[in-house]
């Protein structure tokens, strides 16, 4: 039982740090985005120095490097276009009072079917296309991929949820298999966005 419990958790933790270093790699792009565009228009392009050049040569070469590394999209639109609606979708009023019953008081209470209904919305909303592969899912499948796109950490999903951190972890190992055929629970955060990149392809074709 004790190693069990012990393997249990070495899962979460690798899931979870694995989520962590996906969200540093987006925060990283973003920033050198940032940098890039700054500095390109700070500069006059007919007075540009070779030391300018090779460093904003550099930039386009990391930005190119974790554009790969993220590997969502073609283009770099796409991904500010997704990372945007992300950061909108997390700061949505309906996700804020989902934030606040992570709060374990003596006043709390689990949410309510209103509530779940009006959380698939929101995520239909932001997300369209992840939404569609998801929407038939079994329940507990369906909010845990839509709270884990929304940034929410296992043990808020386990509260939520009204079930253990364990059970979190065998719900996103399901998902993730039944989306991409791994048997990670650590990678469903990457799965979920390489949804809207397939669909967007199936859409086109």
């Amino acid at each position: 039982y004790n190693r069990a419990k012990q393997h249990q958790k070495a899962m979460e933790e690798e899931f979870h740090k694995k989520d962590m270093e996906y969200e540093t790699s987006i925060k990283k792009y973003q920033q050198l985005r940032k940098e890039y565009e700054i500095l390109k228009n700070s500069l006059d392009s007919s007075k540009v120095s070779a030391e300018a050049q090779a460093l904003l040569k550099q930039k386009e070469e990391k930005i190119e490097s974790l554009e790969k590394e993220l590997g969502w999209f073609r283009d770099r639109s796409a991904i500010d276009e997704i990372l945007t609606k992300e950061e909108q979708m997390k700061e949505d009023p309906v996700v804020a009072e989902f934030r606040e019953r992570t709060i374990l008081c003596k006043d709390w209470k689990a949410p309510t079917s209103k509530m779940w209904k009006q959380l698939s919305q929101t995520y239909q909303t932001y997300m369209p296309l992840v939404f569609t592969n998801i929407a038939d899912m079994p329940f507990q499948e369906k909010n845990t991929c839509i709270l884990t796109h929304m940034g929410f950490a296992p043990g808020e999903m386990a509260i939520l949820l009204e079930t253990s951190p364990q059970r979190i972890t065998n719900v996103r190992i399901k998902a993730n298999y039944r989306l991409s055929g791994s048997k990670e629970a650590a990678s469903l955060l990457e799965t979920l966005r390489a949804q809207i990149r397939y669909n967007e392809r199936k859409n086109r074709a």
